[in-house]
């Protein structure tokens, strides 16, 4: 096994915001250290000074230092067709595939996490941070908080599990693989295959030997999802691996199109797997209720509404959405939330504490038709709702009309719109149904902040 140990240092936690400013890596063929590389790289803002302090980094150390696009080349050299080792190897694994992304070439590599890999050979204690491994196996640390020095630390950690422990190179290759044996794929696909699907959004198809869709699925990861799957006992894992030939896919601009796209597969081609599986349950449902000849509206779960025979105005994937569905509902129209739960309580319990939006005396009469009606709309405005977090490529859009999707699409980063007219251009028609508007929802829900709505 050869494998590239990385060590960053960055301006802050997350790759869209913050930047590099150090890396350092150690690579390790055949049990041994043969090569070590070190750099400054100059992240083109400003350090925070809790960084500076913590790294002893300056912005004068970095000002003359290559920017990333200008070492890029070598990082890529250093690190091809090596296992990428990290402590806490998501962080610096993300941080260099943004910077590639931000240059237009596709990282991807397969990677192993120090800090797992730790826990794994070493479940007896209950820290494994690099300062702590530092500490517990006497290992050499030159300079803390400094690429190349965390980078050699962790390396001489990796060597040292080898010495130790018989069972390491099993215990890489499970993790390494997301725990997935060989023995576990069909017989025309193969570890490697799966290594080099994207990290990125998108539908994906598993194809049979006539070349016809056995399965077709969406994620924000295809790789780790297609892992996911063969890793996996039951009885779907049983049909793919007895039906699967081959894997295909189509990149998206992010989840919320992979998700309508898939729909969209999936009742076009019908796969004889999906057909099998039950579809997204929604628990969660809001019911009209009836009490001392009052109506209003409360959530339960589907099973007591079923059971009670409650008439169900609108379902959800989680409680708390349900809840936040109400309040949103309650505040358009002006009425106290707490009380269209509840009627017959003579007195709002926000107000008791000064959070209810809507002041005393202050309510409209509404009509129960048209209450009921706000609540059975997850989308009661047209409106344009953009993947604010896109990759590197497009950014996808849905347009949302008379309460249902009836439009998506994608734009290239390089274009700009200036009107509805020039959107209409790069949309394609989608027939929303209740469902989808549902499983919508539920993603909004579930991820606001990576989505920007513009009312129409």
């Amino acid at each position: 096994m050869e494998f590239a140990v990385v060590d960053l240092e960055t301006t802050g936690g997350l790759p869209s915001r913050d930047r590099i400013i150090e890396i350092g890596i150690v690579i390790i063929t055949d049990g041994e250290v043969t090569d070590r590389y070190e750099s400054l790289v100059n992240p083109e803002r400003s350090i925070p000074p809790f960084i500076a302090n913590m790294t002893g980094i300056s912005n004068e150390a970095v000002k003359a230092a290559p920017k990333f696009f200008e070492i890029a080349k070598d990082i890529v050299l250093k690190l091809k067709g090596r296992i990428f080792v990290a402590h806490n190897v998501n962080f610096d694994y993300n941080f260099l595939r943004y910077e590639f992304q931000q240059l237009g070439y596709a990282f991807s590599s397969r990677r192993l996490c120090t800090v797992q890999l730790s826990r794994k050979l070493y479940p007896e204690y209950k820290s494994h941070g690099l300062s702590k491994l530092v500490k517990r196996f006497n290992l050499n640390m030159t300079d803390r908080h400094r690429a190349l020095g965390d980078a050699q630390a962790t390396a001489e950690f990796l060597l040292l599990s080898f010495q130790q422990k018989t069972n390491t190179p099993a215990e890489i290759k499970h993790l390494v693989n997301f725990g997935l044996q060989s023995a576990r794929l069909p017989q025309n696909i193969s570890i490697e295959d799966l290594h080099k699907l994207p990290e990125k959004p998108g539908v994906y198809f598993l194809m049979d030997d006539n070349n016809e869709f056995a399965y077709i699925g969406k994620s924000d990861n295809i790789k780790r999802r297609i892992f996911e799957h063969f890793g996996k006992g039951g009885k779907k894992t049983s049909q793919l691996l007895r039906s699967v030939h081959h894997i295909e896919y189509e990149l998206t601009p992010g989840n919320l199109i992979a998700l309508l796209k898939e729909d969209q597969y999936i009742k076009k081609y019908n796969p004889p797997i999906n057909k099998a599986q039950k579809r997204t349950s929604f628990p969660y449902v809001i019911v009209k209720h009836q009490k001392s000849n009052n109506t209003f509206f409360k959530v339960h779960t589907h099973t007591r509404a079923e059971k009670q025979k409650w008439e169900v105005i609108a379902e959800f994937g989680q409680r708390k959405h349900a809840y936040a569905h109400l309040e949103n509902v309650s505040r358009d129209l002006g009425l106290c939330a707490c009380r269209i739960q509840d009627k017959t309580q003579s007195k709002c319990w926000k107000r008791q504490t000064n959070s209810c939006p809507i002041p005393e005396n202050m309510e409209e009469p509404i009509s129960i038709d048209l209450l009921e009606n706000q609540i059975s709309q997850y989308f009661p405005n047209d409106q344009i709702i953009w993947e604010s977090l896109s990759n590197e490529n497009s950014i996808g859009f849905i347009k949302i009309q008379s309460g249902i999707c009836t439009a998506f699409g994608e734009l290239s980063n390089q274009e700009s719109i200036h009107s509805l007219e020039e959107l209409e251009n790069h949309s394609f028609p989608y027939s929303g149904t209740s469902y989808t508007n549902k499983v919508i929802f539920r993603e909004l829900s579930m991820r606001r902040k990576k989505y920007n709505i513009i009312p129409l």
